[in-house]
């Protein structure tokens, strides 16, 4: 509750009214008048640069059996993995971890029976790789693709801690709903006297890049070229919902 307080009291500062003691205006207002309000929202964003990045791919194998397969896909996936931890920083926060494996059945056609039949098994290990090293992601997809992994479903670029951002933003959106209620008072004929309630969101959205993995997977030796990677920004967006008191006498802000 205090928490609730602070940050009212800092948007009512911000948006330039002074604060009053909470209980003494509600019994005024219901003593003397019908309170009335203006409603006004607004959204602002900004592109920042992203400082982390989530890679998804996954080691695929197949054999007659499952034990096969697995035991193929072992030896791969331990492959990918040593090599990625070679290019990942565990002190900067970045890890690998398994993110999904199955097993899978393999049926082909027997045009000669006509049916299914069994012709092996397929096993897919996927494997998560968040890091902050954005300048050794092409290095993470290639050397992951050199090693064994055959599957990746893409890149996610993000920021790992958004609270400053999100200031910046809801704090400009902010503004802008100060603006809308004063314009909106002003033609109405009457003031903007105080905040009522204000209801304050931020979130983000990210790029995601399609992988030419088949293309790079198809490469070898000295000729192969690494695979461009562009992180592009971060979109922040605060929004902002705000109740202002409104009134018809000449206390109110201009």
């Amino acid at each position: 509750m205090k928490k609730t307080v602070v940050l009212f009291a800092a948007i009512a500062m911000l948006l330039g009214f002074e604060m009053h003691n909470a209980d003494a205006q509600s019994i005024s207002s219901e003593a003397n008048k019908t309170v009335e309000t203006i409603t006004t929202s607004s959204s602002y964003f900004e592109n920042f640069p992203p400082d982390t990045a989530v890679i998804v791919l996954s080691i695929e194998t197949q054999a007659k059996t499952a034990s096969e397969a697995a035991a193929l896909n072992s030896k791969k996936a331990n492959n990918v993995i040593d090599k990625i931890k070679t290019l990942i920083d565990k002190n900067s926060g970045d890890f690998i971890k398994t993110s999904g494996y199955s097993v899978f059945p393999v049926y082909d056609y027997n045009n000669i029976l006509k049916k299914q039949q069994l012709t092996g098994y397929r096993v897919s290990n996927q494997l998560t790789v968040t890091t902050k090293q954005l300048s050794n992601v092409s290095k993470i997809l290639d050397s992951s693709i050199e090693n064994g992994a055959n599957n990746v479903q893409g890149i996610s670029f993000t920021i790992d801690d958004k609270k400053d951002y999100c200031n910046i933003v809801t704090s400009k959106a902010v503004k802008k709903a100060r603006e809308q209620a004063l314009s909106v008072a002003k033609a109405l004929g009457v003031t903007v006297s105080g905040v009522k309630n204000v209801n304050v969101s931020c979130g983000s959205s990210y790029m995601e890049s399609a992988v030419p993995f088949m293309a790079k997977s198809a490469m070898a030796g000295a000729d192969a070229v690494s695979t461009p990677i562009e992180s592009g920004e971060v979109r922040i967006q605060g929004n902002v919902n705000i109740d202002f008191y409104i009134e018809n006498s000449k206390t109110g802000i201009k």
